[in-house]
């Protein structure tokens, strides 16, 4: 196996986990709002979650992609 299919794969799983407790806190204690560490760990599971199937793969997911040109280059949402 690759190194970076490897830690493409370590990297999703961080991301998936570091998605996953602020959730779960959120969820057991009613309310998750970004000024303490547990909120802010939404915005840090992104970049794993973004650069982990990049490397597993060799692309990024088409939803992303999508998204992208859709919303932040303004090119219309057909194929690619």
């Amino acid at each position: 196996m690759e190194y970076r299919k490897l830690l493409g794969m370590i990297l999703t799983g961080v991301g998936i986990l570091l998605y996953a407790i602020p959730l779960t806190y959120g969820f057991f204690k009613g309310s998750l709002g970004t000024d303490n560490i547990f909120g802010m760990g939404f915005y840090v599971s992104l970049i794993p979650i973004l650069i982990g199937p990049a490397l597993w793969f060799g692309e990024v997911p088409e939803a992303i992609v999508k998204t992208v040109r859709a919303k932040i280059l303004r090119v219309g949402g057909g194929s690619t």
